[in-house]
């Protein structure tokens, strides 16, 4: 019989050798591909670990340096991101004779602009709230004229380094529609990065650790379950996102924002806002702490317009949260955001890389690729807190000021914006804690989700005027 089957192989042109290893081998690729996951993720563990130790070392060091960090990380993603439209130009200009004058001088100097606006801006105002720094706010004085005269010779250098050929202009124009585009998302989106910094280190961090657990989990979950539970896509730019992965990444992120927000409000280092522009490494921070971080009992649907308080009062619900951070509330409905919205950061990245037709930004970081694979996500969340702090915090306080102010007209209640390092009336008057006993204090539980300090006062209605003068916003 064995004679037979060595027959019967020979006739067919292969051995029971090469059966044997022909069975062996899907084995074999299959032992390969393990081999090389398990390695992939441990590279990729690593270097997050990396990342995040380095993150929390510039934490600890202080506002100044974190804001080095971001000038530092906003120049690498835009390095990065020049450098793929860079590729495709060396292309074209070996195949079309496509050479633009000035290519990445250009991309650089408007890169410079923005930067010089975005930061310079911060300093300034920085500078003119406090007394202190009055001789770096009279250096930066001309700070947007100086801006205009640098966006003016941008702009005609750009203008008159325009060929001629119909072609060419079409093609430096998506150059320049490009770089407009770049500077947007890694300047315009990080605006009022260095005001939530100093407004406090906390509602940088606490966001920006969200978007990670966010990408880690969603990353482990699509690992260890991606296309075992449903097999369809979840977005065609980039088929290794899965729904599982989108879904346990939301979960995991709103039980890490629940519990870390709750426990880094107890720092005062986080919560108290930097008043001073120091070189110094982790320089004391120390205040009272605001009412949005300390523990009290809400109505979740208390500060809702009436027909939503309705429902829930019409049935009997209970909607009153005892014993709770405010900000806990804030920083879950900024987790939605950072698992809801930020991470189509990351799927526009993806588009980027699929249209220039690389995998990778750069290769920077072990298991991760460059900068930009990891920061897309960080930059448009970075825009939504500041956008929820003015909005949902520094806007309650005003609405809920004028509400009182229309009701006690011969009262004064000032919104002490200095625990959020906003400065909205004179610095001579001390308003760095609330005066208890004051008896306008009224719908405290209504109030707790911003920063107010109360005092009663008389007949200085100019000084009132002059404090609300200025926006809400300002440092």
């Amino acid at each position: 019989m064995s004679e037979i089957r060595q027959r019967n192989a020979s006739a067919k042109g292969t051995t029971p050798v090469d059966t044997a290893t022909n069975n062996l081998a899907p084995a074999g690729e299959a032992v390969k591909k393990a081999e090389s996951k398990s390695r992939k993720i441990l590279i990729r563990g690593i270097s997050s670990i990396a990342l995040i130790s380095g993150f929390i070392s510039v934490i600890w060091a202080g506002a100044f340096y974190l804001c080095l960090m971001i000038v530092l990380l906003q120049a690498l993603v835009f390095r990065e991101l020049v450098r793929v439209r860079y590729a495709r130009y060396e292309n074209d200009k070996r195949e079309k004779d496509a050479n633009v004058p000035l290519f990445r001088t250009l991309q650089w100097f408007w890169f410079a602009v923005a930067m010089f606006f975005l930061w310079g801006d911060f300093v300034h105002v920085f500078a003119k709230r406090r007394s202190s720094m009055q001789w770096l706010n009279k250096i930066f004085t001309m700070h947007e004229w100086i801006t205009f005269v640098l966006f003016s010779f941008a702009f005609i250098l750009s203008i008159l380094t325009l060929r001629p050929n119909k072609e060419m202009i079409r093609y430096q124009m998506g150059h320049l529609a490009w770089t407009v585009v770049t500077i947007v998302l890694v300047v315009g989106q990080m605006f009022h990065s260095p005001n939530t910094v100093y407004t406090g280190i906390y509602w940088f961090i606490v966001p920006a650790f969200c978007v990670i657990v966010n990408d880690m989990s969603a990353y482990a979950f699509g690992m260890a379950l991606g296309k075992k539970i449903t097999s369809r896509p979840f977005l065609s730019l980039s088929p290794n996102k899965t729904w599982e992965g989108f879904v346990g990444g939301f979960f995991s992120t709103m039980v890490f924002a629940y519990v870390v927000s709750d426990y880094a409000a107890q720092f005062n280092f986080l919560i108290c806002p930097t008043e001073v522009l120091t070189l110094a490494v982790h320089p004391d921070q120390s205040c009272s702490p605001p009412p949005v971080f300390v523990p009290t009992d809400i109505d979740l649907v208390g500060v809702a317009p009436d027909f939503v308080q309705l429902p829930f009062k019409e049935l009997g619900w209970n909607t009153v949260v005892s014993d709770i951070r405010p900000v806990t509330l804030h920083m879950l409905l900024i987790a939605v955001v950072a698992s809801l919205v930020a991470p189509f950061g990351g799927f526009m990245a993806s588009a980027i890389k699929r249209a220039n037709n690389v995998k990778d930004f750069d290769s920077v970081i072990p298991g991760h690729g460059g900068f930009t694979d990891r920061f897309d996500c960080q930059m448009l969340i970075a825009l939504y807190v500041a956008i929820h702090y003015k909005t949902l915090v520094l806007g309650y306080v005003h609405r809920a000021y004028n509400n009182y102010r229309r009701s006690h007209p011969y009262e004064t209640w000032w919104c002490g914006g200095f625990v959020f390092g906003h400065r909205g009336i004179p610095q001579d008057i001390s308003y760095r804690r609330c005066h208890r006993g004051s008896g306008v204090a009224r719908g405290a539980s209504d109030a707790v989700l911003c920063n107010i300090v109360t005092v009663v006062s008389f007949g200085i209605g100019d000084i009132l005027r002059y404090a609300w003068s200025s926006p809400l916003w300002e440092i």
